[in-house]
């Protein structure tokens, strides 16, 4: 230790296997202070960090199909490590995790304690604590964590059950992939404050890429603080829901989700290819991608099967988005629909706040590439602006729609350009078309109102597009630019809207 400042200036670092040496870690259970026999009925009870790493010893299997308890918490390395694996702080000496214990059935139960400074750097692939298909870890948080190397997913690869789990002040670092675990069937009740950087694709703050399990994965009050960094297939929670189902409920994502240049990002999912559900949800954190980046959803896709029976939809209700100088070429929600072959694709909006500041977009508002989708429903959505533009045009729906509804749309605020509510003029081209209740309050820069206002908004008793008949249901309303309409003989001077 150097005496003058009071800091390791050369750690030294040991295999997994010099914690047996150095710990004088028991060969026999009865030499350990386990309590029970790691059954249903008896759990193993941990009491010290010799308890744990003589279940975790490599050539014995001792985790396998067994219950764990924590009765303390663990302390792998008391070394603080910063977000490039740098330690400080703790005796000067670093033990490396194995590549992976077997844990195949294991159920943990943290009982709040917290397993403490896990580290491994190496150059191999598929790097994990644990190895196999875990039944269930809940009741434990996961502090001080470095780990780096081709692939990584922090915790196991298959997780049926994660409950009340914490995974605070770590980064994971990748090649490839990374995530908290593999596959998961139940999220419930846990946080995610890790950091994951991956130079590769299928990066997600929770889980990497859904394709085992029963192809189901579903989040329960769960939220991302996080930040993920990676190329494509990159979300909040799920990189690549790869033909599964998802389910969010009372989740949020409040992390940065950046793209160092390819597709489909995501605030909860980089793309999502099954049925999608999220139920008073809420994104906060900064998107920010080159294409196919939404705030929720980046890529929606169907491909797969040889017929259309695999159906592929987005639901959103009692939903919030507050976007502050985020996202960039892509749609709120989400960022594009693909599929092949006319297989089905839908997407339902129902209850949703929207907060925008400082947005610099360039395509639609709420979904694009709706082309793709064989039925669309908005309703119920309320939109406020503040210091926003799209180069070009804002759109509630980017492409043509044949068969879209869209009712209850309110915008407020300051918007400094045009506002369509479709991008083409669909009563030209479509019959089933239904648009009913847009409310415009919301003042726009006089530089920037069109010349021709017509197409600009709806008069749903006539199912025309444009200001020229006011009499149907009440749907403008605003300050700034009652004078411009009244002069451009659309409204009367002294008639008050309405």
């Amino acid at each position: 230790k150097d005496d003058k400042n009071q800091s390791w200036t050369t750690p030294t670092y040991k295999s997994f296997e010099d914690y047996y040496t150095d710990f004088s870690v028991p060969s026999k259970i009865e030499d350990t202070t386990i309590e029970g026999n790691g059954t249903q009925d008896s759990h193993y009870v941990v009491n010290s960090l010799t308890d744990f790493l003589f279940l975790c010893k490599l050539s014995a299997n001792r985790l396998v199909d067994k219950y764990i308890d924590l009765n303390c918490d663990i302390i792998l390395n008391d070394e603080v490590f910063d977000e490039n694996g740098t330690p400080s702080g703790g005796d000067g000496v670093v033990y490396s995790w194995f590549k992976s214990v077997n844990a195949k059935h294991m159920v943990l139960n943290g009982n709040g304690h917290k397993i403490f400074g896990a580290y491994y750097v190496t150059d191999s692939t598929g790097m994990k604590m644990f190895s196999s298909t875990i039944y269930a870890i809940e009741n434990v948080n996961f502090d001080n964590v470095y780990f780096e190397g081709k692939s990584v997913t922090f915790l196991a690869e298959n997780v049926y059950k994660i409950k009340n789990v914490n995974m605070y002040n770590g980064v994971i670092r990748a090649n490839t992939g990374s995530a908290f675990v593999e596959n998961a069937n139940l999220i419930e009740s846990s946080n995610n404050y890790f950091d994951f950087y991956s130079t590769g694709n299928n990066c997600g703050g929770f889980v990497r890429y859904i394709g085992s399990l029963d192809r189901m994965t579903v989040f329960k009050n769960c939220n991302n603080y996080g930040k993920l960094v990676g190329k494509g297939a990159l979300g909040g929670f799920v990189g690549y829901a790869s033909n599964s189902n998802c389910d969010f409920y009372n989740c949020n994502n409040y992390g940065e989700i950046f793209s160092s240049g390819e597709y489909s990002i995501g605030g909860f999912i980089g793309i999502a290819s099954g049925i999608t559900i999220f139920l008073n949800c809420g994104s906060y954190g900064k998107v920010n991608g080159v294409t196919t980046t939404g705030a929720f959803v980046g890529q929606t896709v169907n491909r797969y099967g040889s017929d259309d029976s695999h159906k592929v939809g987005l639901i959103f209700k009692n939903c919030n988005i507050e976007l502050d100088n985020a996202i960039s070429n892509c749609a709120v929600l989400c960022g594009n629909f693909t599929r092949e072959n006319e297989r089905t694709i839908y997407c339902y909006i129902d209850g949703l706040k929207i907060k925008i500041e400082n947005l610099k977009n360039k395509r639609s508002l709420i979904v694009c590439n709706n082309e793709a989708l064989s039925e669309l429903i908005i309703k119920n959505i309320c939109i406020q602006f503040k210091n926003s533009y799209n180069e070009g045009k804002f759109y509630i729906s980017e492409e043509r729609q044949s068969n879209m509804t869209i009712k209850n749309i309110l915008l407020k605020g300051e918007l400094l350009n045009q506002f369509k509510v479709f991008y083409y003029d669909p009563f030209d081209t479509f019959s089933k078309i239904s648009a009913d209740g847009i409310i415009v309050d919301t003042t726009i820069q006089k530089e920037y109102l069109a010349d021709d206002l017509s197409g600009y908004f709806v008069d749903f008793k006539t199912g025309e597009l444009g200001l020229k008949k006011l009499s149907g249901k009440g749907f403008f309303q605003t300050k700034l630019t009652e004078e411009v309409l009244a002069n451009r003989g659309y409204i009367k001077k002294q008639q008050k809207n309405t």
